[in-house]
């Protein structure tokens, strides 16, 4: 009886697959039509692709990459709406020159300016969020153990000085990594004879 419990199991789990969808938005200069360069102004973009609303404070340089600065505590990118509750999976920075270390924190609730991922001790405010991770070149950070299925929101600043991004790739689940569907797997069909106290064997 044991054994045929466990073949119907095993069955029962190849007939389905598992898979997780996931979306990308591009954020560059051009999507917020960022006009000029090295003027700090407030930009915002809504995703049709996923619903997700960002905003920030930043410039664009002669390269037009967007420019982001740790002056006045207030540059950076954030998430402030997420009307589909797309949780994060990665962030993707690609950096257009220099090496300033480019920081990534998130939170279970939206951010409403960049100025709250900066801690400003006379004003007693402390850097919202979580410290997902840091880097001072092109790389990924992914949104693994502890972070990960959980964020929401985000927000991408400047350590310290000018830093320039040629783009900046946030990914997200849709919510279907918990969907089963069948794998398209076909049985014969198969008439057996099973007496109960008796050891079976699958033939």
């Amino acid at each position: 009886m044991k054994k045929l419990l466990l073949l119907l199991a095993l069955v029962l789990s190849c007939g389905l697959a598992s898979f997780a969808e996931t979306v990308t938005d591009i954020l560059t200069a051009s999507i917020f039509g960022v006009t000029g360069t090295g003027q700090y102004n407030d930009y915002s973009w809504t995703s049709k692709e996923t619903g997700v609303k960002y905003a920030g404070q930043f410039a664009q340089d002669k390269n037009n990459a967007l420019q982001l600065r740790s002056k006045n505590s207030n540059s950076g990118i954030v998430i402030t709406e997420n009307t589909n509750g797309y949780k994060i999976v990665s962030i993707k920075c690609t950096v257009s020159s220099g090496s300033k270390t480019w920081n990534v924190y998130a939170d279970e609730t939206a951010y409403t300016s960049a100025s709250q991922l900066y801690a400003i001790a006379a004003n007693g405010n402390k850097i919202k969020g979580t410290s997902i991770g840091s880097n001072n070149a092109s790389a990924t950070i992914e949104f693994t153990g502890e972070n990960a299925d959980k964020f929401e929101f985000a927000g991408i600043r400047s350590q310290s000085g000018a830093l320039y991004l040629t783009s900046v790739e946030i990914t997200y689940e849709t919510g279907a990594g918990n969907v089963k569907d069948p794998a398209g797997l076909v049985y014969a069909e198969t008439e057996f004879t099973v007496e109960v106290g008796k050891e079976f064997t699958a033939p």
